[in-house]
């Protein structure tokens, strides 16, 4: 009963307007529910630097409010589009090699034309159908994946 009720505060911490949600969000909450379940031993709603152990060196980055639990909210916060944790992301790590090595022209896009034979494994990631795809495409693509 108690885990349900972690993940359920972990749902209700993570749970925002509909047109203020990027897509990568689910994702992103899967990753941090299943955080929540691994670490949070006590099942207060955070992961305290005791439950972390050894991660905690990497987890203090999204502590926001230096209290010394992550809660998921400011996971989210460190995880997603620009925060603390975002590009020590190995997901968002990949992605940044894709686009310094295949975008030629630096306009922060890929074209088929600059992926080439890659194009194929990020194809997913152009949901509009434009032939371009950015860094965020592709890391909600990549992240639904894994």
């Amino acid at each position: 009963m108690m885990k349900l009720t972690t993940l359920a505060l972990a749902t209700l911490a993570l749970t925002a307007p509909v047109d203020a949600q990027p897509s990568l969000d689910d994702g992103l909450r899967e990753k941090i529910a299943g955080m929540m379940e691994k670490f949070d031993k006590n099942e207060d709603g955070q992961i305290s630097k005791a439950e972390a152990g050894r991660m905690w060196s990497k987890l203090a980055k999204a502590d926001a409010n230096r209290d010394g639990g992550v809660t998921p909210k400011e996971l989210y916060d460190a995880w997603s589009g620009g925060g603390a944790l975002f590009d020590e992301d190995p997901i968002m790590q990949r992605v940044d090699g894709l686009f310094a090595r295949f975008d030629k022209n630096e306009d922060g896009l890929l074209t088929k034309e600059e992926a080439g034979r890659l194009w194929p494994r990020i194809v997913g990631a152009d949901t509009d159908g434009d032939g371009k795809v950015n860094k965020k495409d592709v890391y909600k693509h990549w992240t639904k994946k894994s």
